[in-house]
């Protein structure tokens, strides 16, 4: 009986914590966005802006708790930020309507979609990082900050310099300072430095144009899930051919971003294999290859040897996947296919090929993907030695 009472005293701490709001506010926070920008600029100073739910976001509690409260914390912070907190509680009382409409506004500019996100800004409010809770308390928190407000150096310089640059050189300054960044932000706030490097670089010497494309694709994506998602959300009832219905008019949209029509290929795929209506899945497949572009070809052709050999045609995905090697040239397709022809070859119990299609694999590599591989080499060797072992 002891223990169900002190369960259930704890059960009541534990959502009187919940309900209860932990705020940054103090002194050194501020709430006016544009009065955070007039301070930021008058002082020289970049912003962090922390988009919370102070009274039911755990993560956010506990970034409040752990660090944005700590006087350890404040007085290093506020010698090159300017504090921003945009709270977004269950009980808004507290909050004047202005403000939260103020909230509201600045959390669709920004794109935010999760809560705590922490922004770093200038001074005018461009974004240049974005981070969230990190462990450690106060001190790891602020080297963390000094790492991102580092990027802001980059950016400005590598801007600076592309200003003086012209041409190719002046796209490589600027796709500089871009790279420094990685943030949702980039399609909103950088769109005209992007389309300028896809500008400057027609060619895409640089290799940047399919990475760039995807970021000022990334409001068009918005746009075609929501309209998409909706659309599947009702007819999620109705049974498989209404689905597959909206999944075809979507990839019937011409102007949908690459990325997303993958997405859309794929559903359409798992929908069409789990239905096991498997002749269609291989004639929709061989309409994606016939209407692939050369980039794409070599990705449809290998999605189509994955179905392939679901559908039990082993040899048959295997020449597949051996005629898509000898036509592409490039090494992040060609980890793809060998890496798939391994896997391919090991569930069939045929080690030393499957060894052999690793290490082709290993050989167009990145160094991330190369560790992986050899973990896998290393356990289909000894494996292969046991059995060879009498």
């Amino acid at each position: 009986m002891s223990f169900r009472v002190k369960s259930l005293t704890l059960g009541l701490l534990v959502a009187m914590f919940a309900a209860s709001p932990v705020l940054a506010a103090g002194p050194e926070w501020m709430h006016d966005f544009e009065k955070a920008k007039a301070k930021a600029l008058a002082e020289k100073k970049a912003m962090l802006v922390d988009f919370t739910g102070s009274d039911w976001c755990a993560w956010c509690k506990r970034l409040s708790a752990e660090v944005f409260t700590k006087d350890e914390f404040l007085a290093a912070a506020t010698k090159n930020l300017v504090l921003v907190e945009l709270d977004f509680p269950s009980d808004k009382s507290s909050q004047s309507e202005e403000l939260q409409a103020q909230n509201e506004k600045l959390k669709e500019i920004y794109s935010i979609s999760g809560f705590p996100t922490v922004l770093l800004t200038d001074a005018e409010g461009i974004p240049f990082a974005t981070t969230g809770y990190q462990e450690g308390g106060p001190e790891a928190y602020i080297t963390h900050l000094h790492d991102l407000l580092a990027i802001r150096d980059i950016r400005d310089a590598a801007f600076a310099k592309a200003e003086k640059a012209t041409g190719l050189e002046q796209a490589r300054l600027l796709a500089e300072g871009l790279e420094a960044m990685d943030g949702p932000f980039l399609s909103t706030f950088y769109s005209d430095q992007i389309a300028r490097v896809m500008e400057l670089d027609p060619t895409d010497s640089l290799g940047k144009k399919e990475e760039f494309t995807d970021i000022l694709n990334e409001g068009r994506i918005k746009e075609f899930v929501e309209k998409y998602n909706d659309r599947l959300q009702t007819v999620s009832t109705e049974g498989p051919d209404a689905i597959l219905k909206v999944l075809d008019e979507a990839l019937a949209e011409k102007d949908m971003p690459r990325s997303l029509r993958e997405q859309f290929v794929e559903n359409k795929l798992r929908l069409l294999m789990n239905e096991k209506r498997t002749e269609d899945a291989l004639a929709f497949l061989d309409e994606t290859v016939k209407e692939a572009s050369s980039k794409d070809r070599g990705e449809a052709l290998l999605r189509k040897a994955v179905i392939t050999y679901r559908l039990g045609k082993t040899e048959e995905a295997l020449g597949q996947l051996d005629a898509i090697a000898a036509e592409q040239k490039e090494d992040e397709l060609l980890v793809n296919v060998f890496f798939n022809k391994g896997k391919i070859l090991a569930q069939e119990n045929r080690a030393a090929d499957a060894i052999a299609a690793f290490e082709s694999a290993n050989k167009h590599a990145d160094v991330d993907a190369q560790k992986i591989i050899g973990d896998i080499l290393a356990r289909l060797k000894a494996a292969n030695k046991a059995t060879e072992t009498p």
